[in-house]
């Protein structure tokens, strides 16, 4: 805990960034379940 809160800002910083690129590549690369759950649906 105390190197968390020693570069808290940094860390966070980090997160968000990672968080930023999953969205982006959840994007560009739709999930394969999600798509067969579609056709499964026929939506």
């Amino acid at each position: 805990m105390a190197y968390y809160f020693d570069h808290r800002d940094e860390i966070d910083r980090r997160t968000a960034e990672e968080n930023e690129l999953v969205e982006v590549l959840k994007q560009n690369h739709p999930s394969r379940f999600q798509e067969k759950l579609r056709q499964l649906r026929n939506e």
